[in-house]
Parts: C-alpha cells; structure tokens; sequence
C-alpha cells in the first residue's frame, strides 16, 4: 500500500531461520545472498532486489544461520539500519515469531514501533501476552496488530448477538 502511494518501500526477510517473503512475492529463492551474508561480511553492499510492484524491493534473509544472535547485534547490521533510514520512506522487517526466538528484540533501536501478527484459532492469549512483555522489557512501541487466518463465515455469528432481546433491555443498577 504505502508502495502504491509512491513511497519507497523495502521489506526485510530477517527471518533466516525460515525464510518466506521471496517465496510470497516471487523474488530470489534459494542460493541467493540477502541479510545474513552482508551482515556477516561476505557482501559488501546489502542484496536488495526489486520487485514486481514499483516503488517496493525485498532484502532476501540469505543464507540459515546458526548464529542469527551475533549478526542481528553486529556493528554491520547498525550500518545497514542507518542505510535505510536515508534510503527508503518505509523499512518493514519480518522477523520469526518473537515468543520462540528473540532475534526481534534486537530491532527495537531502530524501529518506530512493532506491528504483531497473530493468527485467528491459533494464536492463544498466553503467548501474545508473553510477547507483549518481551516487547515491554525493551521499552519497545507496539503500533498495532494484525489478525490473519479469520474465517469470516464463522465470525459473522457473532454480530447477531446484538439481536437477542436479553442483552436490549440489560440495565445496570445504581
């Protein structure tokens, strides 16, 4: 969306322990140098690719890493932060689930805020509250939330509660 709005927009696949976004959005795929080999010195510029969509490029995840802790706190991945920062309107990072891995936590510098993604019927209340105090114990900003996976058939149900003549005549005492 903001890509549309002729924003410069690039999307970070920084979940190197397993990779999605080239596969969502058709760009690179396997073999292909991204996040975990500029921050570990092997690239000397960040590999990031345009896509399909004008105004919008991807910076692969790379390579698996081992050890995703090291690269994510390195000196490397300031400078490509700082990079961003004057390149681009819009950096948005994906990240593998925070209440598994902490590799997010180390974004919360150079980041705005957190958008959490939870999944409907699979996300349960215990590890969102979990990762709300992850996010909270690095005075992280959480912008907001996105609910994906909803099956809408089922949850149109719910509208008609506001039908049933019990909860119209509901009163409260004094």
């Amino acid at each position: 969306s903001f890509a549309e709005l002729d924003k410069r927009v690039l999307l970070i696949d920084a979940d190197m322990r397993n990779p999605r976004i080239p596969k969502l959005i058709n760009v690179g795929g396997r073999g292909v140098h991204g996040l975990s080999e500029y921050l570990a010195g092997i690239d000397t510029t960040p590999n990031i690719l345009p896509t399909i969509h004008p105004n919008l490029s991807v910076l692969p995840s790379g390579a698996e890493s081992t050890n995703t802790t090291a690269l994510l706190s390195s000196n490397m991945m300031q400078k490509l932060m700082e990079y961003c920062d004057s390149s681009y309107d819009y950096v948005i990072i994906d990240t593998p689930p925070l209440n598994i891995v902490t590799d997010a936590v180390f974004f919360s510098e150079y980041t705005d805020g957190f958008i959490l993604v939870t999944r409907a019927d699979y996300s349960d209340v215990n590890s969102v509250s979990d990762t709300l105090q992850i996010l909270a114990n690095v005075e992280a900003k959480v912008i907001g939330f996105v609910l994906c996976s909803l099956d809408t058939k089922r949850a149109k149900k719910y509208g008609k509660y506001g039908k049933y003549s019990r909860y119209d005549t509901y009163k409260y005492s004094k």
